[in-house]
This record gives C-alpha cells, sequence and structure tokens, in this order.
C-alpha cells in the first residue's frame, strides 16, 4: 500500500498542534517588530520531513506542499511585504480561518 498524503487542511491541523507533535507557533520579534501567532519557513519544512518521511524525501518536496498551503491560503505570510514559501526563516501565520490551537510555546 501506498502512503497516502494527508490533505491540506488535515497538514493544517496536525501542524498547529503543540510542540513536538506540531510547528511551535508563537509571537516572534524581528527588527523590532512583533509578528503574533506565527511560524518560521524553514521549521515547516523539517516538520514535514520528520513527519512524513515516506511521502517527502527531500526538502524540496516540503517546500513544494508549503508554497501549496500558501497558494492555497491556508498560511500566510506574517512578514510587511509578502514573501512565496521558502526554506529560509520567513514568518508565515496560519490563516485566521484555519486557526484550531493558539499557540503554547514558550518565547
Amino acid at each position: 500500500v501506498l502512503p497516502v498524503m494527508p490533505s491540506l487542511l488535515r497538514l493544517v491541523d496536525l501542524l498547529q498542534e503543540p510542540p513536538p507533535r506540531g510547528v511551535p507557533i508563537k509571537d516572534r520579534t524581528d527588527f523590532f517588530a512583533t509578528y503574533h501567532n506565527c511560524f518560521v519557513a524553514q521549521e515547516l519544512v523539517e516538520w514535514m520531513l520528520a513527519r512524513l518521511p515516506t511521502l517527502l524525501h527531500r526538502r524540496a518536496d516540503a517546500v513544494r506542499v508549503g508554497q501549496q498551503l500558501h497558494d492555497e491560503g491556508y498560511i500566510v505570510c506574517a512578514m510587511p511585504e509578502p514573501r512565496p514559501f521558502a526554506d529560509d526563516r520567513t514568518y508565515f501565520r496560519v490563516e485566521d480561518a484555519y486557526v484550531r490551537h493558539v499557540a503554547a510555546a514558550p518565547p
């Protein structure tokens, strides 16, 4: 039986689980600006590789899924100048309509 990729909605729900099951979602400060309830794109890539090792074999595979989450409106760039999803330190947040859990990670 081939492994099946969870739906994007299910993936968004899973990533919001409190760490270590989910991605650390918390307020972050960068250059004197605070971004609320967000996560680092690179951490989402690492999380997807750890959670879906039979489906995603390379970082590029996880980046494609992250970009799909972004393209379909499940996650949005939290930075003042929106950026595409990439394997970097850009902050993203779950779109309000899909928020399931409020951040529980310590600052």
